[in-house]
């Protein structure tokens, strides 16, 4: 079989093995970075008009995969099964959130030889509201955040106010409220631009929080040709 060809075979055989889940459960954000893969450098995403997902839709895919488990099942097979939550910044919609994990722990989703974890990824500011939530679900974390103050800078909210004191000191309070769960279950995401640099990050992060963070260069395909020249000037940076 050629799993590479999208054929109805393939495609079943895929999803009877999918292993993450993830839905986009609101393209709002209560930031505004400059470099946001969805600002006015890039062209060719689907706009955002501030959108929620709904629960039923989400429903939807998650009766489909029960069902087709189901028929699928064998004694004594366990296949780990991630649910994901990806924005714009999920906490925003964490009513969706609570209702997909309230259907799915409700379901026979055992019945089907499936264990179910949920991770998410998170700008942090809105943490102090919801890590009880998080730490009870036991969820993945991935915070976003570009390292000391001015590193962080780029990323504003919808006012211009920079966002490092409060996605700071949300990390310190989940850290020191939940130092076992900090440990195990929460990694950083870090942008490498003109305000930062690798060693920079890592030695913020590492003396910080004890973590090594996850860095990624910022995109430039589907850069506007006409702003190509303004966001290099401002924000690209060469690995170092």
């Amino acid at each position: 079989m050629d799993f590479h060809k999208a054929t109805p075979q393939n495609i079943r055989y895929h999803l009877q093995n999918l292993h993450h889940l993830v839905f986009e459960v609101t393209d709002k954000c209560n930031l505004n970075c400059k470099y946001c893969g969805y600002s006015e450098f890039y062209r060719g995403y689907d706009s955002r008009t501030g959108k929620n997902l709904s629960f039923t839709r989400a429903k939807l895919i998650i009766d489909y995969l029960l069902d087709l488990w189901k028929g699928d099942y064998s004694d004594g097979t366990n296949h780990e099964f991630n649910i994901g939550f990806y924005g714009g910044e999920p906490l925003i919609n964490v009513q969706f959130i609570k209702q997909v994990i309230d259907y799915v722990e409700s379901s026979e989703l055992e019945k089907t030889g499936r264990i179910c974890s949920y991770s998410m990824t998170t700008n942090g500011m809105l943490l102090d509201q919801y890590m009880d939530f998080l730490v009870e679900k036991d969820f993945r974390l991935m915070i976003s955040l570009d390292g000391d103050e001015y590193a962080q800078s780029y990323r504003i909210d919808h006012s211009g106010k920079k966002s490092f004191d409060c996605v700071f000191s949300n990390t310190k309070l989940l850290q020191e409220k939940y130092p076992e769960f900090f440990k195990s279950k929460v990694n950083f995401n870090s942008v490498l631009h003109n305000r930062n640099e690798v060693e920079s990050i890592y030695q913020f992060i590492r003396t910080r929080f004890d973590k090594i963070p996850r860095i990624a260069q910022l995109s430039q395909v589907g850069i506007c040709e006409e702003m190509k020249d303004e966001f290099l000037t401002h924000f690209a940076a060469i690995a170092r």
